[in-house]
């Protein structure tokens, strides 16, 4: 798909996804910030489609993706603001180092969740929870040797992760 093609598209759909994603969040200005980011992701990452279609398919799994990850980005962003309640205002970071901060929440999350399931409980054991390795194994009833290897698992995919998205 060359840049006609995702012109074209816009011009075929871009009404159409921004009233889906209306639809789906109630906010028009939403809708309209994530039916750009929509057609920006085509523009980064072109795509071949067999029909005009095919591409309005496409578009509404990325409507889907983005209403997804907008969501979780205010459940954290909630979770966050929550947490700031219990400081006391002199400790209270700025609205830029908050946004800063939950951005590196978000990101953190996004990592975690790409983790296969037992290597993501595992790395949470150890590096949140502070468990060692010995006390995971027994808990998870598996070797030591299986929590390094998640553990390393873990640290191959996070680094892979943070070299292609974060700046």
């Amino acid at each position: 798909m060359d840049r006609q093609d995702v012109q074209q598209l816009y011009r075929n759909h871009h009404g159409w996804m921004r009233n889906l994603l209306i639809r789906r969040l109630g906010c028009p200005e939403d809708a309209a910030d994530l039916a750009q980011d929509a057609f920006e992701r085509l523009l980064r990452k072109p795509m071949r489609f067999d029909s005009l279609l095919g591409g309005r398919h496409y578009l509404s799994r990325i409507a889907h993706s983005l209403c997804i990850d907008l969501w979780r980005r205010r459940q954290i962003e909630q979770a966050y603001l929550d947490s700031l309640q219990q400081l006391d205002a002199a400790h209270l970071p700025d609205i830029a180092e908050q946004q800063a901060i939950v951005d590196i929440i978000v990101k953190v999350d996004q990592m975690l969740s790409r983790l296969p399931r037992k290597v993501k409980r595992t790395f949470i054991a150890v590096q949140v929870e502070g468990l060692t390795y010995q006390q995971v194994a027994q808990r998870d009833n598996i070797s030591v040797a299986s929590v390094k290897n998640y553990l390393a698992q873990a640290i191959v995919r996070m680094t892979i992760f943070r070299e292609t998205h974060f700046e």
